[in-house]
């Protein structure tokens, strides 16, 4: 597996494999920084994910790497 592959893995492990996170690929931090979020894995967990644990983490990381990849962050910020 590649690093790519890797990171979507750790990504989406964390989910339902705590062990595997806290997990912010570099994608997802530019994207939470971008956006006025924490980027460390850490801190994003106990300040965003606090509710929903590593799963929101998960979903959460998931959807920033994907605002990243799409460079979408008008889309997000004027929805927000």
């Amino acid at each position: 597996m590649d690093k790519a592959g890797c990171t979507v893995f750790l990504r989406e492990a964390q989910m339902s494999w705590p062990e595997a996170g806290p997990y912010v690929d570099d994608r997802a931090a530019r994207a939470a920084q971008r956006l006025g979020m924490p980027s460390d894995a850490e801190e994003l967990l106990a300040d965003v994910a606090r509710g929903g644990g590593h799963e929101t983490l998960s979903w959460l990381v998931g959807a920033l790497a994907l605002v990243d990849s799409r460079d979408e962050y008008d889309v997000v910020r004027s929805n927000g």
